[in-house]
C-alpha cells in the first residue's frame, strides 16, 4: 500500500489501518492517527465505521487536564471537559516541588537512616516500638528492593508539616536507576513512626 501512495497523509494512514483491522477475538477495539504537521489527532472509535473523530492538540490542552471515553466520545465532545479521575492523575513525584530546608540535622538523619536500609544495617532504636514492630518482617525485602535502585544519589525536602507531637516530611530520593516520592513521620523523640514510599518511577 505504501508502494501505491507513499505520501504521509492522515488519509493514506486511515487506509493502511482500515487494511489491518482484526476481527473475532482480539478484534481491533480502535486505531488513531497523530499528524504532527498540524497537531490534530485522528480518532477512531469504531473502526468498522466512517466516521472519525478530529481533535486538536493545542486546542484540547487550553481546556486544562480532562478525558473522554472512547464509546462515548462523539457525545462528550459537545460537552463540558470531564476533570480526571483519581487514578488519572499526574505523578506525586511531579506534585511536590523542592522547599527550603530549615533543618538539615533532620534530613541528615533521614539520609543516614536510607543508607542504613541500603546497606541493610538498620538500626532498632531510629524506630518507635510500633514502627519496629510493622517494619521488620519486610526490612529483607527493602532491603533487596533498594540495591536494585543504584547509588543513592540526593535527597530533597519538598513537604512538611505537623500534627500534635507528629513532624511528617516528604522527600524526593534520587537513586541512578529510580526516584522515590517517601513520606516519614517523626514523633517528639525523634523516632520514626510511620513510613512510606507514595511514588516511585
Amino acid at each position: 500500500m505504501l508502494a501505491g501512495s507513499p505520501e504521509p497523509t492522515p488519509a493514506n494512514a486511515a487506509k493502511i489501518l482500515c487494511a489491518c483491522l482484526q476481527q473475532r477475538q482480539y478484534a481491533t477495539k480502535y486505531f488513531n492517527i497523530f499528524y504532527l504537521r498540524s497537531g490534530n489527532i485522528f480518532l477512531c472509535p469504531a473502526p468498522a465505521q466512517e466516521d472519525a473523530v478530529t481533535l486538536n492538540l493545542t486546542a484540547e490542552l487550553k481546556k486544562g487536564e480532562h478525558y473522554y471515553e472512547m464509546s462515548e466520545v462523539w457525545q462528550q465532545l459537545t460537552q463540558a471537559p470531564r476533570p480526571l479521575l483519581a487514578n488519572m492523575e499526574s505523578s506525586a513525584l511531579d506534585k511536590y516541588q523542592p522547599i527550603p530546608d530549615p533543618e538539615p540535622k533532620v534530613t541528615a538523619h533521614v539520609r543516614a537512616m536510607l543508607q542504613d536500609a541500603i546497606d541493610g544495617t538498620i538500626h532498632l532504636d531510629d524506630f518507635t516500638a510500633d514502627s519496629w514492630k510493622e517494619a521488620a518482617p519486610g526490612l529483607k525485602e527493602t532491603h533487596e528492593q533498594l540495591k536494585l535502585f543504584g547509588r543513592f544519589v540526593a535527597l530533597t525536602l519538598v513537604d512538611r508539616s505537623e500534627e500534635g507531637c507528629l513532624r511528617r516530611y516528604r522527600y524526593r530520593a534520587e537513586f541512578e536507576k529510580n526516584t522515590m516520592l517517601q513520606r516519614f513521620v517523626f514523633d517528639e523523640q525523634n523516632k520514626l513512626a510511620a513510613c512510606q514510599t507514595e511514588d516511585l518511577r
